[in-house]
């Protein structure tokens, strides 16, 4: 999706053509004298020409993509009375050079009446992000995280990461623990075992 690879320079191409309808416009935007669509080359920095076409091409196919796979498993998942999960994983302040945009996760959740699956909830800010975008969109989400080795800051980490559950209520409706042996969780945190006990 929206990478340098053949596939995605000839989508890139056709993308474009489908925007300026002929090259003099495409031309007269960009700064640039290509006699045909074919001959485009998709930017590779933000000081070339087209960089912000080219971003928006990469939102484009990534809403395309998922739009495609979403619309072809929600039919069965409705038929049977299954919820879709929707992951988003990664970093908010990179998530443009990753094309992880969350505004286009919960945009889908809307549509397909999914859950969104916030990975590496390890932060209250990333979460009260997540609570702010389901509450737009009036979309539900769970948190997920894993608790990682056993040191002293990690079990800030782990402490941090349940006080900050109530912060996704109403909207966020459940939190994901991936607790591999050893259970040091468990043995220290009764309130670990309650709260996976109980949430859905």
């Amino acid at each position: 999706v929206g990478d340098y690879s053949n596939s995605s320079l000839q989508a890139f191409q056709a993308y474009l053509e489908k925007k300026y309808g002929n090259i003099v416009s495409l031309d007269n935007s960009w700064g640039t004298s290509y006699t045909s669509f074919s001959k485009v080359v998709a930017p590779k920095t933000s000081s070339q020409p087209g960089w912000l076409d080219f971003e928006g091409f990469r939102i484009w196919s990534l809403n395309y993509t998922l739009n495609k796979i979403y619309s072809t498993i929600y039919p069965s998942m409705k038929k049977y009375g299954k919820t879709l999960f929707i992951y988003w994983g990664g970093s908010v302040t990179d998530c443009w050079n990753l094309i992880n945009y969350p505004d286009i996760i919960f945009w889908l959740a809307k549509r397909y009446n999914a859950v969104v699956n916030l990975d590496d909830s390890s932060g209250p800010a990333l979460a009260k992000v997540f609570t702010d975008l389901a509450r737009v969109y009036g979309v539900r989400y769970v948190q997920e995280w894993t608790p990682p080795p056993v040191t002293k800051a990690y079990r800030a980490v782990f402490e941090m990461s349940v006080a900050q559950l109530p912060l996704g209520l109403p909207y966020g409706i459940g939190y994901d623990f991936f607790d591999y042996p050893p259970t040091w969780c468990e043995a220290e945190y009764p309130i670990y075992s309650l709260l996976t006990s109980s949430l859905p």
